[in-house]
Order: C-alpha cells, then sequence, then structure tokens
C-alpha cells in the first residue's frame, strides 16, 4: 500500500506540475501585459479596469504594426532608430535589444536553424545558429566562423554564445519548437532508450 501511494502522488505530480506552470506563467504574462495600459487607462477612466489594459496594449501595438508598415510610418521607425542610436547613454542598450528583436521577430530570420555543434568526435551540443561571427575574430583564426548560442537546460534563458568553424557545425532538421521543447526537458522528450553498455 505503501508503493500504491507514492506511485498515485508521484504521478499527481506529474499531471498537475505542468498545468500549474503553464497557467502560472500565462496568468503573469497576461496581468504584466495588462499592467503597461493601466496607468492611461486611470488617466482617462479615474480608475483601472482589469483586463481593459490588455486588450489597449494589444491594440496599440497592431495599430503601430499597421502605421510602421507604411512608407511614412517606416521612414518614422527610421528616424527614431537613428536617433536611439546616437543617445549616448541609450544607444548601447537600444542597439542591443533592438538587434534582438529583429533576430527573432524577422520573417526572413536566419536564426532559428537548430544545429548540432560537434566538440569531440561522438559529442554533440544542440545549439541555435544566430549569424556569421565578427570579422575581428575570423581574421585572427583564420577560420570561417558562425555565432552559436547553446541553452543551458533547462533554463533556455541562459547559456553560451560559441564562436564555432563551418566543419564543426552538423545542420540537423528539426525546427525550433522541437529544439526548445529538448532543451525545457534536459533532453527527457519522447520514449527514452537506455544505452548500451
Amino acid at each position: 500500500m505503501k508503493m500504491d501511494l507514492k506511485k498515485y502522488f508521484l504521478t499527481g505530480i506529474a499531471a498537475v506540475v505542468p498545468l500549474a506552470a503553464t497557467v502560472y506563467i500565462l496568468m503573469w504574462l497576461i496581468h504584466w501585459v495588462d499592467g503597461i495600459s493601466q496607468p492611461i487607462i486611470h488617466a482617462i477612466l479615474g480608475r483601472s479596469i482589469p483586463g481593459l489594459g490588455l486588450v489597449v496594449t494589444l491594440a496599440i501595438l497592431l495599430l503601430v504594426g499597421v502605421f510602421v508598415s507604411y512608407t511614412v510610418g517606416r521612414k518614422t521607425a527610421e528616424l527614431v532608430d537613428e536617433v536611439m542610436r546616437r543617445i549616448p547613454l541609450s544607444r548601447s542598450i537600444y542597439s542591443i535589444i533592438k538587434n534582438i528583436s529583429d533576430t527573432f521577430l524577422s520573417e526572413n530570420r536566419e536564426f532559428g536553424k537548430v544545429v548540432l555543434v560537434k566538440f569531440l568526435p561522438d559529442v554533440y551540443a544542440i545549439g541555435f545558429l544566430a549569424c556569421r561571427s565578427p570579422s575581428e575574430a575570423e581574421a585572427a583564426t583564420s577560420s570561417k566562423l558562425f555565432n552559436v548560442f547553446v541553452p543551458t537546460s533547462p533554463n533556455p534563458a541562459t547559456g553560451i554564445v560559441f564562436m564555432v568553424s563551418e566543419e564543426r557545425i552538423v545542420p540537423v532538421d528539426m525546427n525550433v519548437d522541437k529544439g526548445m521543447e529538448f532543451i525545457l526537458s534536459a533532453g527527457f522528450m519522447g520514449k527514452c532508450e537506455q544505452a548500451k553498455r
């Protein structure tokens, strides 16, 4: 009976934890987005209305997207971009965030290609191809290098950027979602087969 209770308890945890964690993260994200526009709503209506901030924020993003898609909006965005890159205190932060944003949100991005990095003859790490390495690094090594982000598991928000020679990058037929799932699960995805000793 003792073993049955332990088994049921662990089964319950396995069933509840993914659902609870997903709901918690989604609620936190919704609350955060909702809070962005609540000061505007409070200033106009004199009080905050939960949920309305989310709608207002999404509507603003949609309108900005429509505006920037046309010539006047595109020119305005380019002007703002140029000004932000010239302000001494903000240009470094803005440039980094802008580059990351463009990398992840661009429709024709190169990032997102899942690759394997060959470290030893039979040892590989899964990573995400970013872009070509700086010319200074290629000149110093006399090699064609590419930046590959290798996330740590199970937290893909942290990791190491390696400058890898082209011959050590192995293309793999895997989409980004499956690659991220692999990292988040610490490799425990699908049916696990024990390695032969």
